[in-house]
């Protein structure tokens, strides 16, 4: 994701690196978000949604400045032959599930009438657990 076709454009991000302190999010902004999964010398498992910044209205505030949260635009439903449900906690499958829902309600009227196998896929794939 990037107008170089480099992964990670800064100067914003979340993370470690000079920049991302030196440079704060703003709304606006579109990055990744990847939670992964390492074993040392092993293997390592990184799923990238994206997600754009934004203003988001909360009970308080601090002083005049806006808090800010994520809306996700990458609208991909997890693979759930990947998933083993039974290792996953009741809060995880509940973030699952309201992803899932978001996706199949932004996707479901993109996809052509007459594509019933993308629609099946996508209703398939969208199941709550």
């Amino acid at each position: 994701m990037g107008s170089f076709l480099n992964v990670h454009e800064g100067p914003i991000g979340i993370g470690t690196r000079k920049q991302f302190v030196e440079v704060p999010l703003a709304a606006g902004n579109v990055l990744s978000i990847e939670p992964g999964y390492y074993e040392d010398g092993k293997y390592g498992i990184r799923i990238e949604n994206l997600a754009i910044v934004r203003e988001v209205k909360t009970e308080n505030q601090f002083g005049d400045k806006p808090y800010l949260g994520f809306e996700h635009i990458t609208m991909v439903p997890y693979c759930r032959n990947l998933i083993d449900e039974g290792l996953l906690t009741q809060e995880e499958k509940d973030w699952l599930n309201e992803s899932s829902e978001e996706i199949l309600k932004n996707m479901k009227g993109r996809i052509d009438d007459n594509d019933a196998l993308t629609k099946k896929w996508l209703e398939k794939e969208t199941q709550p657990f």
